[in-house]
């Protein structure tokens, strides 16, 4: 996972399986913490928030009809440009990876050091919104901002607390910097991860922070050669290159942050366990949590990329995604991915 702040940033972010945090100083300081430039590239009117002040579009009958295909539901926006769907099965797994991104992080909703009178805050690639409104409770007096491509949020949510159809890869036109930019899972949704980071460079304060959080998967898909799950990953990797959204942590790097204009840039990492091996009963829980999510998003990930850049049948989608169910299930033992 990684944070990025704004003039000053903070990132949280993985690479390899693991999650890195990024936070900045002022711009104005051009002291680099860490010493080295040659890391690899890899509303309501009490809270101001009407159309003026912030990039809003209207929803049209084309964003808000839902296609099927091969019997998942997605997003109208961008003509098939995001892979995964946003049926009930897909919004039942982000509500679990919401729960172990908490377990993860002790509880707390980020790792940036935010303040208590915070301002504003933007969730890129909200989902069903959990984390966004678990802000705006923790923070009633902050004005919060979810935006997505679909329309899966809750109609009943705290009043300062903002749901919009936004696409994150257009022109940022927002009018009011934000305090803390939030960015999670968002692997394989973006064909410019450098315009995204300068756009929330852009917007945000100074000694603001951007908090990017990714997962990275290949530990173990990869550990077992000739295996289901090595031919899933091979695959996997080809499809999202070939659609020219890969699928990983290559976002996640410090010249990226530099590039962008952030200076003080910090690298975290977590270890996920796969499946309920841990003996430690909170470790043992996310790594159930864990499994289950992998599981559930197996075909989630895979349908429409498959049929679509490598002309596989669903059928066969289906078929290797049993397989490395399988797999897993029965040898998801001492195997870790990391955040």
């Amino acid at each position: 996972m990684s944070e990025f702040g704004g003039p000053s940033a903070l990132g949280v972010g993985g690479d390899g399986g693991s999650s890195e945090e990024y936070y900045g100083l002022d711009p104005n300081d051009e002291e680099d913490p860490d010493g080295d430039s040659s890391d690899e590239e890899s509303g309501s009117e009490s809270s101001g928030h009407n159309s003026e002040q912030i990039s809003t579009r209207s929803l049209s009958g084309s964003v808000l009809d839902y296609p099927m295909e091969n019997g998942r539901r997605y997003c109208g926006w961008g003509e098939g440009s995001y892979f995964m769907p946003n049926d009930e099965a897909e919004q039942t797994r982000l509500s679990i990876v919401h729960q172990i991104h908490l377990a993860l992080l002790s509880s707390e909703l980020t790792a940036a050091p935010i303040k208590d009178d915070i301002g504003r805050i933007l969730d890129v690639g909200t989902g069903i919104g959990e984390w966004a409104i678990a802000m705006a409770e923790k923070y009633p007096h902050a004005e919060v901002i979810g935006t997505d491509l679909s329309a899966i949020q809750p109609d009943q949510v705290p009043e300062n607390v903002f749901f919009e159809i936004d696409d994150a890869e257009q022109e940022w036109t927002y009018t009011q910097s934000f305090d803390l930019i939030h960015m999670r899972d968002l692997s394989g949704s973006f064909e410019n991860w450098n315009y995204i980071y300068e756009q929330a460079f852009k917007h945000l304060r100074p000694g603001g922070y951007l908090e990017v959080r990714d997962f990275q998967s290949s530990q173990w898909m990869t550990e077992v050669p000739d295996s289901p799950s090595t031919k899933f990953a091979r695959v996997l990797k080809s499809a999202s290159d070939k659609a020219g959204r890969p699928i990983g942590v290559s976002h996640i790097k410090k010249n990226k942050a530099r590039q962008a204009g952030f200076i003080d840039i910090q690298l975290g990492y977590l270890a996920l366990p796969l499946g309920p091996w841990p003996q430690d009963p909170k470790e043992k829980w996310i790594g159930k949590m864990w499994l289950i999510s992998v599981l559930e998003g197996l075909e989630a990930t895979a349908l429409r990329l498959f049929t679509a850049q490598k002309g596989w049948t669903p059928e066969d989608v289906r078929e290797l995604c049993n397989q490395v169910g399988e797999q897993l299930t029965s040898s998801a033992g001492g195997s870790f991915s990391q955040v």
